[in-house]
């Protein structure tokens, strides 16, 4: 399991606008609290299991959208994230593009 605090240093290293990597962090501490996950990494590799949560938590299309932004970043600024966990990462995308062609 990897430690969040990989996470972390992961988009403190990429993100230096403030504004963005607080909004980062504040979403992944939302996400962990509403679905009651201790570990990021939990919810990064299991989409089928967390994002039906999300669609009940948040009924709010522009909502949940914003929470997978977060996940996305971590998947493209990780390689060993996005190449060990390929399967979940597309699927996490997917749900994301999904999103954006509704609110269109």
């Amino acid at each position: 399991m990897v430690a969040d605090n990989h996470y972390t240093e992961i988009l403190e290293g990429k993100y230096t606008n403030k504004h963005t990597l607080n909004a980062y962090l504040t979403r992944i501490k939302t996400l962990k609290t509403k679905l009651d996950v201790t570990e990021l990494h939990t919810i990064l590799i299991d989409p089928d299991t967390y994002y039906p949560r999300l669609q009940k938590l948040y009924p709010s299309l522009s909502t949940r959208k914003n929470l997978l932004t977060p996940i996305l970043a971590l998947y493209r600024e990780d390689d060993a994230l996005a190449r060990e966990n390929a399967r979940a990462y597309e699927r996490w995308k997917k749900l994301h593009d999904d999103l954006t062609k509704l609110q269109e």
